[in-house]
């Protein structure tokens, strides 16, 4: 038994301990200047080479090189107006490689992407954050012994683990800066010398604020005031007068009319007080003194000396109803006037019909 040699061996034992722990803090600060209403962009990061192999029958093989944009990618669109205000189209995209592959002895990458596209509108110097591109990523993997490395507290030594964690975010600031944009002229630097080719240099045409007009009438709708007849022009104490009274037959919807009443001659010098009636759903009243719900009191004065022409008091109404209906407009308790030889009797006329027409 001399030529037999026994012996053991030392069991191997491999001591794996590594904790690796990173950060990374990336600012940019990049800055471009574009012209108003043209495109801009902005790229930060990698060009990746791909190549691409062709095999073509009885020529052979033939290989070529692109390449693939990663990192940070942003596209700018600016327009600005006259008020130093600037609208921002904004495209951002970031994009990085996870993985790279061989399929059939060609290259490839998988990338991970993240993008957004939105509109702002910033003044001239304002800082607009667009964040929340955030990506975050936990991996856990372990190699182990079968068996052994599910033992309590001596598991740890049959394993190999491998915690990875990576998270990520993008902040993107944006500050415009217009450097040089049209001046806003004053009103009375805009206006201009206009005429014709026979009167050139004439003063300029401008359109000028004009005062309140009543609504537009039809054809034929407005009533000019009635001659006086002879008997009201020849009145005398212990007569009566007619009143003079002027009022479209159709108005607008939603605008205003005028009505004007006036004494004829024959009652110089004097006033007479009246009551109008109306439909306030309708109309609506605008001077006067209101007197109740629908009716309004007004003052008619007369010519001021003999032979001269009636000065008629207007009243104005305004169209409530918003549709197509018919109202009509009622003198009620008109009052007598003295002439100083005894009272002259006002006679008021019937009532007026107003036919409201759609706008």
């Amino acid at each position: 038994m001399s030529g037999l040699t026994f012996f053991t061996t030392n069991p191997l034992v491999v001591l794996n301990l590594r904790q690796t722990d990173g950060a990374t803090n990336l600012l940019a600060n990049p800055r471009i200047r574009v012209k108003n209403r043209d495109k801009a962009k902005i790229h930060i990061g990698e060009k990746v080479p791909v190549i691409t192999t062709t095999s073509t029958a009885n020529v052979g093989v033939s290989s070529s090189v692109s390449y693939l944009d990663t990192g940070l990618k942003l596209d700018v669109e600016p327009n600005i107006y006259l008020d130093d205000e600037v609208a921002i189209k904004v495209q951002l995209e970031v994009s990085n490689i996870i993985e790279q592959l061989n399929v059939s002895g060609t290259i490839a990458y998988r990338l991970g992407t993240r993008n957004t596209a939105t509109t702002l509108r910033l003044r001239d110097g304002e800082t607009q954050v667009l964040a929340g591109l955030i990506s975050d990523e936990d991996r856990r993997a372990a190699n182990k012994v079968p068996g052994l490395a599910e033992l309590p507290l001596l598991g740890r030594l049959f394993s190999s683990n491998l915690d990875e964690r990576k998270k990520t975010d993008i902040v993107l600031l944006i500050t415009p800066r217009v450097v040089r944009s049209l001046a806003r002229r004053e009103g009375t630097a805009a206006e201009f010398p206009a005429g014709t080719d026979a009167n050139p240099g004439a003063p300029p045409m401008l359109l000028r604020p004009t005062a309140a007009r009543s609504v537009s009438l039809a054809p034929g709708a407005g009533a000019a005031p009635a001659a006086p007849t002879a008997s009201a022009a020849a009145a005398a104490p212990g007569r009566s007068v007619s009143l003079l009274w002027a009022a479209p037959s159709q108005a607008i919807a939603g605008r205003e009319f005028a009505v004007n009443v006036g004494l004829p001659p024959g009652a110089e010098a004097r006033t007479a007080r009246l009551e109008i009636a109306y439909d306030p759903k309708v109309l609506q009243a605008i001077g006067g003194t209101p007197i109740g719900e629908g009716r309004v009191a007004l003052d008619v004065q007369g010519p001021v000396a003999a032979g001269a022409s009636a000065a008629p008091s207007e009243l104005r109404f305004r169209v409530l109803a918003t549709a197509p209906t018919s109202t009509q407009l009622r003198i009620e308790g008109a009052g007598a006037i003295d002439f100083g030889g005894g009272p002259v009797s006002v006679i008021a006329p019937g009532a007026h019909t107003v036919n409201v027409v759609a706008q």
